[in-house]
């Protein structure tokens, strides 16, 4: 009784793992839009390139807090622990992160176009 108290609630873990996984998806859908509007929609590369580039490293970030989240959720509870919940957590993390990848992708080819354009 006592152990679950410094425990603290499975659920309420949980759902703060997801508000992150969907701030990494808002984030994701960020830098795709600012991405794809500088390959197609004749944004300028080097204004949102900074952007681009910051909001990717705060993915990659909150994809490394998910994941250690998760694990110390299954070291604390152990049998306890929703484990496909928390292997698909896993997974959605892991697939948001590689849209903030991809968009950087799609701005670098945007810039490269840019420069083979200009020059």
């Amino acid at each position: 009784m006592v152990i679950e108290f410094f425990r603290g609630s499975s659920d309420s873990e949980l759902e703060a793992i997801e508000q992150k996984i969907r701030a990494m998806i808002v984030d994701g859908r960020h830098t795709f839009d600012a991405a794809t509007d500088a390959l197609l929609a004749g944004a300028d590369p080097i204004v949102v390139g900074a952007d681009i580039r910051e909001t990717d490293r705060r993915i990659n970030e909150t994809e490394r807090e998910v994941r250690r989240e998760l694990v110390v959720h299954v070291s604390v509870y152990g049998a306890k622990a929703d484990l496909p919940m928390v292997l698909a957590s896993m997974s959605v993390a892991k697939d948001a992160e590689r849209v903030g990848d991809y968009a950087k992708n799609i701005w670098d080819l945007a810039h490269a176009v840019g420069q083979l354009e200009a020059g």
